[in-house]
């Protein structure tokens, strides 16, 4: 017979003997927040506390209200989701320095850091409600490497669904500089979505 310990994204045990296919819990309260869980497996045999499974990561809570306006100045003014699909890549914020200055004049912004040309990463929004927006759409602005192969799409999604590529980007001039995005999110007018940038 097999049972499951259950545990949340700190590693805290929240239910033991489980052995149903399903398992129900108030991860919050209030706001929102990005979770995930875990699974021990156990059986007749003993348990593989050594060896967990986990959930996807994704927002629980209320949907934030839009615009939603996220300056990446340092510190997040939203709870952003991070995903490495190849290798460990980070995404930091960075400072100006003499090969880059940030867009906006702030002195900061968020970058995608890779110790190899094939390492891939995902940065994605938590719950947005456009249940009132007309004409909804992501913008924001970005710089690549010039010379380099770095490409990145964006993506949306309705909660509990798929993610669908939406539009895809590749090094854009001779110079580092700054060009403006603007994705079209009208298909997902009235729902509520998660937006993200999957860069290589």
């Amino acid at each position: 017979t097999l049972s499951y310990v259950v545990l949340d994204n700190t590693n805290t045990i929240i239910a033991e003997g489980v052995t149903g296919t399903t398992f129900t819990t108030t991860a919050l309260t209030e706001g929102q927040e990005f979770v995930y869980f875990g699974l021990i497996v156990s059986s007749d045999k003993g348990e593989n506390s050594m060896k967990y499974a986990y959930s996807e990561m994704k927002p629980v809570g209320t949907p934030y209200a839009t615009p939603l306006v996220e300056p990446f100045n340092g510190e997040l003014a939203y709870n952003w989701g991070t995903e490495n699909i190849v290798g460990m890549p980070t995404w930091t914020f960075i400072n100006d320095d003499e090969s880059i200055q940030s867009q906006n004049g702030d002195g900061v912004m968020l970058a995608l850091k890779a110790g190899a040309p094939d390492e891939e990463s995902m940065v994605m929004s938590g719950k947005v409600d456009l249940k009132d927006v007309e004409a909804p759409a992501f913008k924001f602005w970005y710089a690549t490497v010039p010379g380099s192969e770095n490409t990145f799409e964006v993506l949306a999604r309705e909660m509990n669904g798929e993610w669908n590529v939406l539009k895809q980007f590749g090094t854009d001039g001779d110079v580092v500089a700054w060009n403006m995005a603007l994705v079209d999110l009208s298909a997902y007018t009235g729902k509520s979505v998660q937006v993200a940038i999957r860069a290589k």
